[in-house]
């Protein structure tokens, strides 16, 4: 087994065209032709004896990028043997690791494994202060990944978002908090909605804030409506509005929303991904929960069928035209 394991990962680290392949006319360079690429799908092939050997590789490897292979390769048959002790052998690991790229790209790969874990979060919490941004942001992406001392976690992610000036710390924390976060960090996210002007910081809070506390937020995200300018952050809210509220107190808003979207054409036809809407729809969808106690509504489909179909992207022109009455 520990020849085996040898010989793949050096056909992992061989970037040169496999055996067989051509390359297009012009092309100098095509990854999925690789040595290295036929090699990859062999690492889901590997038996469970595997483990020790790359256990031993990790511990023992002097050589980087061999190093570098073993802890990808194990980080894969912890994600497919669904073995939470594989992972926690290769935090232990990486508190002792030197190579800053290492730690990073293993970091990332725990969480892209969707392993939920419950032990070593002390390691992953110092990982969160390390001077390599690359290391911090995918420290705090990990934490999202644990189903223990949540309450710890919290505390620490909640610091982030009050003491860091880095776009990309708050982005990531914010999408930790979606996971693992409570009431108790509506008040910073808020902070953050309120001060910040990045897109991505923004709109990753809003999500955030509407996971954690949504039902309790409806006043706050309607009055951020006017308080926020981009159209993205807008349909952010408009969707957390219509999904929370379920009095009328946000017609207003979404009437004048709609009247906005409206107001002149628009050189779009957004693709929507599954169980994905236009913003549009979602605030016409509340507003016909309450058609029958405000005539500004039915005013309003009229309005829309009438006057603004050539407005309306494919998507939103189904749904209108389906729903909707003149």
């Amino acid at each position: 087994m520990k020849e085996q394991i040898n010989q793949l990962i050096t056909r992992l680290l061989d970037r040169s065209l496999a055996p067989g392949e051509t390359l297009p006319a012009g092309t100098s360079f095509d990854s999925s032709k690789t040595v290295a690429a036929k090699a990859s799908p062999e690492i889901r092939t590997l038996p469970v004896e595997a483990v020790p050997v790359l256990k031993d590789l990790i511990l023992h490897e002097k050589n980087t990028d061999r190093r570098s292979e073993a802890y990808s390769i194990l980080k894969i048959l912890a994600s497919q043997f669904n073995d939470t002790q594989i992972a926690y052998f290769i935090i232990d690991q990486l508190a002792r690791e030197k190579n800053k790229f290492i730690i990073y790209l293993t970091l990332t790969g725990l969480k892209w494994s969707k392993l939920q874990l419950e032990e070593k979060q002390d390691i992953i919490l110092q990982f969160t202060e390390n001077k390599s941004s690359q290391i911090r942001h995918s420290a705090i992406s990990l934490l999202g990944s644990y189903t223990t001392q949540k309450e710890l976690i919290e505390s620490r992610l909640i610091q982030i978002l009050e003491t860091s000036n880095d776009e990309y710390d708050l982005t990531y924390t914010n999408a930790a908090l979606s996971e693992i976060g409570s009431k108790k960090s509506a008040g910073a996210l808020k902070k953050i909605i309120l001060e910040n002007k990045k897109t991505d910081v923004l709109s990753s809070a809003i999500y955030a804030l509407g996971k954690v506390d949504g039902p309790n937020q409806v006043d706050f995200f309607i009055e951020m409506i006017p308080f926020h300018k981009g159209p993205f952050i807008k349909s952010s809210l408009i969707e957390l509005i219509a999904k929370h509220t379920t009095d009328g107190r946000a017609i207003d808003v979404m009437i004048e929303r709609i009247k906005s979207i409206l107001a002149k054409e628009r050189k779009t036809n957004y693709g929507y991904g599954k169980d994905q809407q236009p913003e549009l729809v979602h605030a016409l969808q509340y507003l016909q929960k309450h058609k029958a106690e405000d005539t500004r509504i039915p005013a309003l489909e009229k309005w829309i069928l009438e006057k603004k179909v050539s407005f309306l992207d494919e998507t939103e022109k189904k749904w209108i035209l389906e729903n909707c009455q003149a």
